[in-house]
């Protein structure tokens, strides 16, 4: 059956072997004890999402003591007690215990980080910097007798006596155990990019023999196609009659079309342009000159007689513009509509109809049209 998923929680915090001590920090996270087969086994299955072992998990399955040592870590670093409850990792420290190439790295660095973030927070809490509160004195006796406890497990002062990590086969069979982890790791890595090789290189295999194929289509249809052009170049056969019916109509209805289309669209087009610029002229002059005649009632009401009627000719003038170009713009729409009707008047489109009909009916049927002519 399917392995019971991975948690801190089955994890609690130990004493470190002497192999195992980095620097100052004596503590790990281990499998619990007390905890029934049934929620804290032997073994337990990775997430897919597991950045730190799911990579190297054979079928997604690793060791609880692989998984509580690298992937939890004690509640309070270096301060912990012994047999508390590990935590899990944070989302931004599992990326900081796996190196370059996947590996695993002893979170031991993290513990040390762990104590210091600690106690500066226990710090950030005190009045007085000055005044050693009995929370810090606590935590200080605390994390000196976790060192000192784990300093007497290695020297031999006040605890049972530990084995020679060079004579000690256990301690042996934990390093080659450690070292099967790292291999087997690196060899599951090996395989996967092995698999991921070959699958690039028949995929590039397919991908090269369809373009050459799709290449060699086109090679072979533009040598065809050149050939028929080669071969038919020289060949100049007579127009169909209806290609030719049809390029003399064409030619017949043309003139009539073109003055139709000058008399029908272009000229009424271009005059009811100059129609729509006339009569904005005309509201711009208008407005002048309503602005000119209320300067010049201003300049009276101040006694300045001269300069209010030379503002008075200068709005009249500027009044008569605006009349003139009014009518302009009047006479402009009147072009447009006449040449419009005018257009209908010469009856381009029933002349050109004409022309075209009769210039078909000028050529030469073939044989096999006038043999069933009546």
């Amino acid at each position: 059956g399917r392995s019971i998923g991975c948690s801190c929680d089955c994890c609690n915090v130990a004493q470190r072997r002497p192999d195992e001590r980095q620097g100052v920090v004596g503590v790990k996270c281990a499998p619990a004890e007390g905890h029934s087969r049934e929620v804290c086994a032997e073994q337990c299955q990775t997430t897919p999402r597991d950045e730190v072992l799911g990579l190297v998990a054979r079928d997604e399955v690793v060791d609880y003591a692989r998984f509580c040592f690298y992937e939890c870590k004690p509640p309070s670093g270096l301060t912990s007690a012994m047999n508390s409850q590990c935590l899990a990792l944070a989302s931004d420290e599992t990326k900081q215990v796996t190196d370059a190439d996947g590996n695993s790295l002893d979170p031991a660095f993290l513990y040390e980080h762990q104590s210091v973030v600690a106690l500066a927070e226990e710090g950030d809490e005190t009045p007085d910097e000055d005044v050693e509160t009995e929370e810090s004195k606590e935590s200080s006796q605390k994390l000196l007798a976790n060192t000192t406890e784990s300093e007497d497990a290695e020297n031999g002062e006040d605890s049972e006596e530990l084995p020679d990590p060079e004579s000690d086969p256990l301690v042996a069979a934990s390093g080659a155990r450690d070292a099967a982890w790292h291999a087997e790791g690196s060899a599951a890595k090996a395989a996967r990019a092995a698999r991921k090789a070959l699958e690039a290189l028949e995929t590039g295999r397919n991908q090269t023999w369809l373009n050459a194929m799709t290449e060699a289509d086109k090679a072979l249809n533009f040598m065809k196609q050149n050939d028929i052009r080669l071969a038919t170049a020289h060949v100049k056969g007579p127009k169909p009659w209806r290609i030719q019916a049809a390029e003399a109509a064409r030619a017949a209805a043309q003139p009539y079309l073109e003055a139709h289309n000058h008399l029908a669209e272009t000229l009424p087009n271009l005059d009811r342009q100059a129609s729509m610029q006339a009569s904005k002229a005309a509201k711009d002059l208008e407005a002048k000159a309503h602005e000119l005649k209320t300067k010049a009632a201003v300049l009276r009401r101040r006694g300045k007689d001269t300069s209010a009627e030379l503002t008075e000719q200068f709005a009249s003038q500027t009044a008569q513009q605006a009349v003139e170009k009014e009518q302009a713009a009047k006479d402009w729409l009147a072009a447009a509509h006449s040449n419009e009707q005018k257009s209908r008047d010469e009856r381009f489109l029933e002349n050109a109809q004409v022309a075209a009909q009769q210039a078909a009916q000028q050529l030469k049927l073939p044989q096999r049209y006038q043999l069933a002519l009546p």
